[in-house]
C-alpha cells in the first residue's frame, strides 16, 4: 500500500484494508501455481504399491502437479525406472485397468482435498515395490495475518511489488504511479524466474568450438 502511495510512511492499514491486501495476497500465490513450477515448489516422495492396485490417493503429499514418476523395484540395488505421463483421455480409455505387469505409465488427478494417482500397468503381487515421484507442491495458504509467507526470502521483494501490482485496481490507480509498480513488479518477477532456472548442458550435434 506504501508503495502505491495510499497508505503514509509511519501509518498503519486498518482492518478492513489489511484483510482485503491479504485476501488478494492468497489469491496471487495460488495464481502463481499456474505459471510453476518453481524450484522451491519442486518436492520428492513416494507412494508404496498394493498387489492389484490402480489408484491411489496422495492425501499427504497433496500435490498440484506430478512433474515425473518412476517405478522402483525390489532388485538389489533398487532400480528406477522412468514412466510415461498419460493425460486423462489415455488413462480412462485404456480397456484393462487392471492388466497386470510392471507399471510403465501414470496419469495424476488432482483434486482440491487429495489428488489421485492412477498406474498401468498394476502389480500382480507387490512387497516392497514403490513409485517415486517429483511433484510441484502447493503454497502454504494464508488465513492470517501472522501467517509466516511459505517462499524462500529471496523472493519477499517480488512479492511486496507483485502484490502492490494487483492492488492498483481496488484503489482506482492508472497513472504514472502504476506503470512504474507494474514495470518493477514484472521485472522483480522475470528476475526470479531467471534464477529458478536450472543449469543445463545443450549438445547441438554438428557444433564444435575450439
Amino acid at each position: 500500500m506504501r508503495k502505491i502511495g495510499v497508505l503514509p510512511v509511519g501509518q498503519t492499514a486498518n482492518a478492513d484494508e489489511a484483510a482485503n491486501a491479504l485476501i488478494e495476497l492468497e489469491l496471487m500465490f495460488k495464481e502463481w501455481g499456474l505459471t510453476g513450477p518453481f524450484l522451491f515448489t519442486k518436492r520428492e516422495s513416494s507412494q508404496t504399491l498394493v498387489a492389484a492396485t490402480a489408484n491411489y490417493s496422495l492425501s499427504t503429499s497433496r500435490p498440484l502437479r506430478i512433474l515425473e514418476a518412476r517405478y522402483r523395484d525390489t532388485s538389489s540395488p533398487a532400480r528406477d525406472l522412468p514412466m510415461q505421463p498419460l493425460t486423462r483421455d489415455e488413462y480412462f480409455t485404456l480397456p484393462v485397468k487392471s492388466a497386470t505387469g510392471t507399471p510403465t505409465t501414470f496419469y495424476f488427478d488432482p483434486q482440491a482435498a487429495s489428488g489421485t494417482l492412477y498406474i498401468w500397468p498394476v502389480l500382480a503381487s507387490a512387497t516392497t515395490e514403490a513409485i517415486y515421484y517429483t511433484y510441484q507442491r502447493r503454497i502454504e495458504d494464508l488465513d492470517s495475518l501472522n501467517n509466516n509467507l511459505d517462499i524462500p526470502q529471496e523472493w519477499l521483494g517480488v512479492c511486496g511489488y507483485a502484490l502492490a501490482a494487483r492492488l492498483l485496481d481496488d484503489y482506482g490507480i492508472a497513472d504514472q504511479v502504476s506503470q512504474r509498480i507494474l514495470a518493477r513488479a514484472e521485472s522483480a518477477m522475470q528476475a526470479a524466474k531467471d534464477f529458478e532456472r536450472e543449469e543445463f548442458t545443450f549438445m547441438r550435434p554438428g557444433f564444435y568450438r575450439y
